[in-house]
C-alpha cells in the first residue's frame, strides 16, 4: 500500500471501530494489535471489537495469520465479543471468511464472534451485547472513519 495506513480506526467507549482498506500486512497487524491492547489497559474489565473489512483487503499471508491466531488467544478474557462486516464479494470474500473461521477455530474461540456481510448487520449483533455503544453511533463512527480517510 506505498506505506499508507491499512485501516482507520476510533473508540467508543470500551469499543474499537476499525474499518480496513488494505492489506494487513505484519506491520499494520501490529500497530492493530497495539491499539486493541491501549483499549484494554482502559477497560480492563472488557472490551469488543467491529471490524470492517472493505473490498480491496487482501487475505492475510501465512505470518500475519499466525500473528492474528496467536492474538486470538492472548485476548481471552480480554476481548468479550468481535463483529466483523467482510464486505467483500466473490471467492475472495469466501476465503477471507474461511481463513477468519479457521483462525478462530485454531484459536478455540476465545471470545463471542459474529461474521457478516454488511457492516449494518455486524453493528447491530455488537450493539446487542452487554455495555456496547447503539449500531447507530458504530454506524456513524464508520462512516466518519471512512469520510476521514477520503479526506
Amino acid at each position: 500500500m506505498d506505506g499508507a495506513r491499512a485501516f482507520e480506526h476510533a473508540t467508543l467507549q470500551n469499543t474499537l471501530v476499525a474499518v480496513w482498506f488494505g492489506d494487513p500486512t505484519l506491520s499494520e497487524m501490529r500497530r492493530f494489535v497495539r491499539e486493541l491492547q491501549e483499549l484494554w489497559a482502559l477497560h480492563p474489565a472488557g472490551i469488543h471489537l467491529l471490524n470492517v473489512v472493505g473490498e480491496r483487503t487482501n487475505v492475510p499471508d501465512a505470518a500475519v495469520r499466525e500473528l492474528i491466531r496467536q492474538q486470538f488467544e492472548s485476548m481471552r478474557g480480554r476481548l468479550l465479543c468481535m463483529a466483523v462486516a467482510m464486505e467483500k464479494s466473490g471467492v475472495t470474500g469466501t476465503l477471507s471468511r474461511a481463513v477468519l473461521t479457521t483462525l478462530l477455530t485454531m484459536a478455540r474461540r476465545p471470545f463471542k464472534m459474529s461474521i457478516h456481510p454488511q457492516r449494518h448487520e455486524a453493528a447491530n449483533w455488537l450493539a446487542q451485547q452487554p455495555d456496547v455503544p447503539s449500531a447507530a453511533r458504530l454506524l456513524e463512527l464508520t462512516r466518519a472513519l471512512e469520510r476521514g480517510r477520503a479526506a
